[in-house]
């Protein structure tokens, strides 16, 4: 599975935006409540959100914005973390993980196999 990694400003804004599919790793380089908006998205996501420890902190379901007024929000976990794993809904190979779920390792070899 190929995972786009955003860890500049800039990447970060633009994450998956108008892009027609894909997965992507935001890296925030440290912790804190982060917020994700789905502007610009085409596809569904699920949001993983993942602190420095590479532990699962939270997890949402974040369709992508419509007309509808109740598709304009932001997405975020309740306690702090680095790391926002974007993953397209409709990827049925993608991988799953549960919250509590350490996920260092998948990290680690998705910005690896980016950087090689």
């Amino acid at each position: 599975m190929k995972i786009k990694i955003c860890d500049t400003f800039l990447s970060r804004i633009k994450g998956l935006m108008v892009q027609k599919e894909g997965h992507a790793l935001l890296d925030f380089k440290k912790e804190g409540i982060w917020k994700i908006w789905m502007f610009g998205m085409r596809y569904d996501l699920i949001l993983y959100f993942i602190n420095q420890k590479g532990i699962v902190v939270g997890k949402e379901y974040a369709p992508k914005l419509t007309f509808n007024p109740f598709t304009w929000k932001t997405y975020y976990a309740k306690s702090p973390y680095r790391y926002v794993l974007e993953i397209d809904a409709r990827d049925k190979n993608a991988p799953s993980f549960m919250i509590g779920e350490n996920v260092l390792s998948f990290i680690k070899q998705a910005i690896k196999s980016i950087k090689h």
